[in-house]
């Protein structure tokens, strides 16, 4: 039988998380009441979206011999165990570790917290790490190999209106939801300085309720805002418009970001707070970006402008994927898989 998948909602990657999964290793997404009742292996999507609901599940199905996985998304502040809270997770995880029918799977590799091999079975890279399809790859050299060489016939107006926002001067791009966790407040309080500095700057993305004033300090001055949802293609624009992406978030998100996951396999550098996750995951495989220390300066950018060799790039993507693919076909207990 094949597996099913349980996210709670469809928010954020999620919805792009479950379409991979269901192409790359077939089986459907479920409902609550399947957890409990179907044979087959389950996967949780995400375990912090319902941490009780995976223990109570896992354990009910380990009784009756079923698998169950799950993707733990931020397992540092659970082995850091600074609170009563994260204290429970890590005892009720170290005994789900104890269940062979049990698998949990940290998102975050294990050699970046030694700590993290104490509650979690394995480790894969984020899927927005090694999902990337051959199509939008093309599309991505496409819309820059045009432009460069001055035969952009496309009508893609996103990276259009970016590059004449940009008019010459380097640009940084925060994509997606604006969240004080995506560190939107953090590129407000600083925007001024770097503009100063050279850079200009475009948000891309619908603004949460509670970044109003950051929206409003941005645009002061002189950044560009587009407050809406993208799609795919617009993504994309913005992505190939990028001389970096900004992935500096909030210490309280330190996780695996699909913003970060998708700018490394396309090549685009990125802007990352020193000793985060995405510092780690960058300089561990050599990927190109700016690190951000106590103080803001874009202009180290200067010294690191040129991007990897995207043959180079295709072939570190490839060695994540299958690497995660067949840590997950074993840990879905799927006999054979046809890892690209």
């Amino acid at each position: 039988m094949t597996p099913g998948y349980y996210s709670q909602s469809l928010d954020g990657h999620r919805a792009a998380y479950l379409d991979f999964v269901v192409k790359r290793f077939g089986g459907e997404r479920i409902q609550v009441g399947d957890l409990f009742r179907r044979s087959s292996v389950v996967m949780f999507l995400m375990i912090e979206e319902n941490f009780v609901l995976y223990v109570l599940s896992a354990f009910w199905r380990s009784i009756l011999g079923r698998r169950t996985v799950g993707l733990l998304f931020r397992p540092g502040p659970t082995v850091q165990r600074k609170t009563l809270k994260h204290l429970f997770k890590w005892l009720l995880l170290r005994i789900l570790k104890l269940l062979p029918e049990v698998h949990t799977l940290s998102i975050v590799p294990i050699n970046f917290d030694e700590r993290i091999s104490l509650i979690v079975d394995n480790w894969i890279h984020d899927f927005q790490l090694w999902d990337i399809s051959e199509n939008e790859i093309i599309l991505f050299n496409n819309i820059k190999n045009q432009y460069e060489s001055d035969r952009f016939a496309e009508n893609f107006t996103l990276f259009e209106k970016a590059k004449k926002h940009a008019n010459g001067r380097p640009l940084l791009v925060a994509l997606g939801m604006q969240t004080r966790n995506k560190g939107t407040e953090i590129l407000a309080r600083y925007i001024s300085n770097d503009v100063k500095r050279g850079w200009t700057v475009l948000v891309a993305g619908r603004f949460a309720s509670d970044q109003q004033q950051s929206r409003q300090l941005i645009e002061a001055c002189g950044g560009l805002v587009i407050d809406k949802y993208l799609s795919d293609i617009e993504m994309i624009e913005v992505y190939a418009a990028a001389d970096a992406v900004w992935c500096l978030y909030d210490p309280a998100y330190d996780q695996a970001s699909g913003i970060l996951g998708r700018a490394i396999q396309l090549g685009v550098p990125t802007v990352v707070r020193d000793g985060s996750y995405s510092a780690k995951l960058c300089e561990n495989e050599k990927i190109n970006h700016i690190l951000i220390r106590k103080e803001m300066n874009l202009n180290i950018m200067k010294e690191k402008s040129n991007i990897n060799n995207f043959d180079e790039i295709k072939k570190k993507t490839s060695n994540r994927g299958v690497r995660s693919a067949e840590c997950l076909r074993k840990a879905l207990n799927i006999e054979n898989l046809d890892i690209q």
